[in-house]
């Protein structure tokens, strides 16, 4: 990366069909908070380049086999032409000094007309004091999508929804009927089904199986489809793979927490080529990846990596 390439709070990505750019603050949903919160340097961006997909089949990190049944090819809504914006507001791996870290993991989807917040992170005063930093405006967002129960992503929702225009939230009907009640005594809930579009070009994997419940985002863009987990607790792979059938798409890029901290030498090796073989061409692990798997994944991708915390923001184009 060339010195003096400031852009702001962001991280650019360089592809050879265009540039996933940083974003200026006129793109940001505007919050103008009582009191103004200071500016400072902004960090440098990450530049990446695109690969070519590679490796055979192997095993994922679960003991469960995946599926290799054809893509079911759920038709989506046609490719907006806007750019996707990603900004992760929750993380205990920090980027932007300016933002708070804490155990857990949110993060803010801005794509065409629609402003979704994926998970809640655990603290409420920690995430909405982080999107008054990042200039999130709260009450401009449109849904909230929920990958898990776990508190870590779970545990700001009550303050958000406080603080929001109630807007409805996207959850499992394995967060059981206590859990949905108490969203429902607040706002609407939406118990999604595999595929279930949320907003253009938007959907949920639905449940992806596996001992905890969990369910990931797939939005499609011209470039691929970027996958966006929570803590990944079915399986990484299994999650990458269920994208893969529910859409027919090549995945450009996957994002969030991979829940690799114990995995073994064989087992890691054995993801990395799962990845390889599912044509995955970017990463970004953060939250629950674990610290060895994250520099394995740099190991890996290289260029294509893309490492990620709280504050910073990713722009497809």
């Amino acid at each position: 990366m060339k010195t003096g390439q400031f852009l702001t709070a962001a991280v650019c990505l360089l592809a050879s069909a265009g540039c996933l750019a940083a974003a200026g603050p006129d793109s940001v949903p505007a919050f103008t908070p009582a009191t103004a919160g200071k500016l400072i340097s902004p960090p440098l961006p990450r530049t990446i380049s695109s690969i070519a997909a590679a490796g055979a089949a192997s095993a994922s990190e679960t003991d469960e086999p995946i599926s290799t049944s054809a893509p079911s090819e759920i038709p989506m809504t046609p490719l907006p032409q806007n750019p996707l914006k990603i900004t992760i507001l929750y993380n205990n791996i920090a980027s932007d000094p300016r933002l708070q870290t804490d155990w857990g993991f949110a993060a803010l989807v801005d794509w065409q007309s629609e402003i979704l917040l994926f998970d809640t992170g655990g603290n409420g005063a920690i995430l909405l004091g982080n999107m008054q930093t990042m200039e999130v405006d709260p009450l401009r967002i449109h849904d909230v999508v929920l990958s898990h129960i776990h508190s870590d992503h779970t545990g700001g929702l009550n303050a958000f929804l406080e603080a929001a225009a109630r807007p409805p939230v996207y959850l499992l009907s394995e967060f059981g009927t206590s859990f949905i009640q108490s969203v429902k005594n607040r706002t609407e809930a939406v118990e999604v089904i595999p595929g279930m579009e949320i907003a253009p070009g938007i959907r949920t994997t639905g449940n992806a199986g596996g001992k905890i419940p969990e369910q990931a985002l797939m939005i499609r863009t011209g470039k691929g489809l970027v996958v966006i987990t929570g803590c990944a607790h079915p399986g990484i792979v299994r999650i990458v793979e269920k994208a893969v059938e529910l859409t027919g798409d090549p995945v450009y890029l996957v994002l969030g927490g991979f829940h690799l901290r114990d995995m073994s030498d064989a087992q890691m090796a054995a993801i990395l080529a799962d990845f390889r073989r599912l044509g995955v061409q970017k990463v970004a692990p953060s939250h629950c990846t674990g610290e060895r798997a994250i520099s394995l994944f740099a190991a890996e991708y290289g260029d294509d990596f893309l490492r990620t915390g709280a504050g910073s923001v990713l722009i497809v184009e």
